[in-house]
């Protein structure tokens, strides 16, 4: 794998760190825990297999480097470390009640903060608005539980907190390009 990326854009995986560990702490997005549970549930031929795991190890590898860093400069009050506290704080609190969110409003209130510095902040730390967000979330969540074999399409629906499983299968068509339906057709 070190000798597919020699160049600096990711220089610890140049030849001379070979034996060099690499950690970190960071949370681990939702997207990444897709791409690695699919790692571990998919069964495939040996040749097939080794072929997949590759394209899902350059999968999560530029997922992982792709992650937005926050600019402080373009939002300036992301220099205040209570401001990006709070707007994380805001974050952990929709994913936990991702089934029946907070308006904006309330967010803001919950967070301690005003809606102008929610919605820039959080767009500036996470690429994405508040429930563009959430919803990312949802859908890839809701891959996992397809996944697991365990649910069927309308229980994921409900689960990830959708009223109605029509609009569920809109949104996770759009994002991903196939109906969950043919999602799960395609997984056996």
């Amino acid at each position: 794998m070190h000798r597919l990326f020699t160049h600096d854009a990711l220089p610890f995986l140049k030849p001379e760190n070979v034996k060099t560990k690499f950690y970190d702490e960071r949370e681990i997005p939702s997207q990444l825990y897709v791409v690695l549970n699919q790692l571990f549930t998919i069964s495939l031929s040996p040749n097939a297999e080794k072929l997949y795991y590759h394209g899902k190890v350059l999968e999560l590898l530029g997922l992982y480097f792709s992650e937005k860093k926050t600019d402080t400069e373009s939002c300036p009050f992301l220099n205040d470390q209570e401001t990006v506290r709070k707007i994380k704080q805001a974050k952990e609190y929709i994913l936990k009640h991702m089934d029946a969110p907070p308006s904006l409003k309330e967010l803001a209130k919950i967070a301690g903060l005003n809606e102008y510095q929610l919605k820039v902040g959080f767009k500036e730390i996470y690429g994405n608005t508040v429930f563009g967000f959430l919803t990312n979330h949802k859908l890839d969540h809701s891959r996992v539980l397809l996944d697991s074999a365990r649910f069927q399409v309308n229980q994921v629906a409900y689960q990830i907190g959708y009223n109605n499983p029509s609009h569920f299968i809109s949104a996770f068509k759009k994002k991903f390009g196939i109906t969950p339906k043919k999602y799960l057709m395609n997984k056996h």
